[in-house]
């Protein structure tokens, strides 16, 4: 998984300066900080834990940093919305993020 999301890290110093990540692995970095995310979120109110922000916000630390520069991490189809009203994300990409973020929490929500 890692190398589909980051190919970048095998490449050779002055190709990896060039580096701009294809769709694909953008919305596969989406896909998984969403799922991660969303599934994190759901297995901590079935277990009712008590910690669910601390969680939450330790699982989203670990996406934003891991994904960040791969897709932005947005995670969020209204942090993608913002980023397309401030003109950082093109349309196209916004929304191949949308349809991706809505897949991966339904299907985190399912395996919940």
């Amino acid at each position: 998984l890692y190398s589909v999301v980051r190919p970048d890290e095998s490449m050779p110093q002055e190709q990896f300066r060039r580096y701009v990540p294809i769709l694909s692995a953008k919305c596969f970095s989406e896909f998984l900080g969403t799922f991660f995310l969303v599934l994190t979120v759901c297995l901590n109110l079935i277990t009712e834990s008590p910690a669910v922000a601390l969680s939450a916000a330790s699982a989203l630390m670990c996406m934003v940093y891991s994904l960040g520069d791969v897709s932005g991490a947005h995670f969020n189809p209204a942090v993608t919305a913002a980023c397309v009203v401030r003109g950082k994300c093109s349309i196209g990409d916004a929304l191949a993020f949308l349809f991706t973020q809505l897949s991966a929490g339904v299907l985190a929500g399912l395996l919940s």
